[in-house]
């Protein structure tokens, strides 16, 4: 069918038809789009998708690091503001928000957390409980409650659900709500007999549940 179509052809057609011209221009340009696309795709993607992963790897050496804490923040912010987006950011944002817990600046912690939609449930949880620890360390009890609450009942396992259920705990019993406090350390106790024993759990709900709001 196109053996015979030369580019004379094609060019006397594209003048004297106006239809094959618009589809002409038309597939052009998505021919462009597309190539574009891919461009974008193999050179200015992927590269900064593997750059973006070596933010990690330089992150961890801030995880631990309280006596640096100004230029770790400074650091931080300056690799997640050049590779918003990509997946090395994302373990960046945590350490970001550790960072500025560490420094007092819990709203700015919070705000980073926020940011954060991690796909992983684990990592869903942390964000939670750290906005716990936030609230908690400014005063804001009823919402710190409300976030270890939720971590606690997010994706329940042997490891993450004992300590916010714990954290929970304490909290209700500095809002008096000692109710709630006893049945978090019972959940403990029936559910989660290891984390229990490590930290002495009977003692716990004995204080709570005999403990009356005054």
């Amino acid at each position: 069918m196109f053996e015979d179509f030369s580019f004379s052809s094609f060019k006397s057609k594209f003048k004297s038809d106006k239809k094959f011209r618009l589809i002409s221009i038309l597939s052009g340009s998505v021919v462009v789009l597309l190539l574009g696309v891919f461009v974008y795709y193999q050179f200015v993607y992927l590269p900064n998708e593997e750059a973006s992963k070596e933010i990690y790897f330089e992150a961890l050496n801030y995880a631990d690091s309280t006596t640096r804490t100004d230029k770790n923040i400074k650091t931080l912010e300056a690799k997640i503001d050049e590779f918003d987006g990509y997946t090395g950011a994302l373990p960046a944002e945590f350490l970001l928000a550790r960072q500025y817990m560490n420094k007092g600046q819990f709203d700015n912690a919070i705000t980073s957390l926020e940011k954060i939609e991690p796909e992983d449930t684990y990592l869903s949880v942390f964000k939670i409980g750290l906005l716990g620890d936030c609230y908690s360390e400014q005063g804001k009890l009823s919402e710190a409650f409300e976030q270890y609450t939720l971590a606690a009942n997010t994706n329940t396992n042997e490891f993450t659900t004992p300590i916010f259920l714990f954290k929970a705990g304490l909290i209700a019993e500095k809002l008096n709500q000692f109710e709630e406090a006893t049945n978090c350390y019972k959940k403990i106790k029936e559910n989660y007999k290891e984390f229990g024993q490590l930290k002495r759990i009977d003692y716990y709900v004995a204080r709570a549940s005999n403990t009356k709001v005054k």
